[in-house]
């Protein structure tokens, strides 16, 4: 049987692609950053090799969770323009201080590619980086999911942030992780 794996590609990321990493990620000095791919039977495999200005070479296999992904985050949103990208658990591997400096970021790419960016999330940092007054909570009991909007909670704070869209014309949020599933309706009245 033959085997159906090609030669490795290797293809040098422009600095647009690794601008973004670089924004929240500033200790990091990359000089380089390399995307090895290869065909395969089971389909694409891609592995990312970064360079540091102090000459360290490194895969992604050794590099922390925080700095893989923000690098594959930056890989894969940072030149496109009019569209929805969805983040899933936008903190997971991130300091607090890197999770605001990554929604500061979003925020100013989804301005400047005339982008949507909806993430979820359960840090305080994530929702705290988001202002108040572009909020949607979406609260879950028995009787199904319920909009809330934050002039409605008093002082009462709802649990942590599950959802928060950032998009060129406002930011929305809705936290309470169980209503994800009623987003698009909720993002829709707003």
């Amino acid at each position: 049987m033959a085997r159906m794996a090609s030669e490795p590609q290797v293809r040098p990321l422009n600095a647009s692609r690794i601008q973004f990493a670089k924004n929240v990620l500033p200790s990091l000095r990359y000089s380089e950053v390399v995307n090895l791919n290869r065909l395969t039977r089971r389909g694409k495999r891609q592995l990312l090799f970064a360079t540091q200005e102090d000459g360290p070479r490194y895969s992604e296999l050794h590099m922390a969770a925080g700095e893989r992904s923000v690098l594959r985050l930056s890989l894969e949103i940072a030149q496109l323009r009019a569209a929805l990208v969805l983040i899933d658990e936008v903190e997971t591997g991130l300091h607090p201080w890197v999770q605001k400096l990554l929604l500061l970021q979003l925020q100013q790419l989804a301005l400047r590619n005339n982008l949507q960016i909806i993430v979820t999330s359960h840090s305080p940092v994530v929702l705290n980086s988001v202002p108040a007054r572009g909020r949607i909570f979406l609260k879950r009991d028995d009787g199904g999911v319920t909009m809330l909007h934050p002039q409605g909670l008093g002082h009462r704070q709802p649990e942590p942030v599950a959802v928060v869209k950032l998009s060129a014309g406002r930011q929305v949020e809705a936290a309470g992780g169980q209503g994800r599933d009623r987003l698009h309706q909720a993002a829709a009245t707003y």
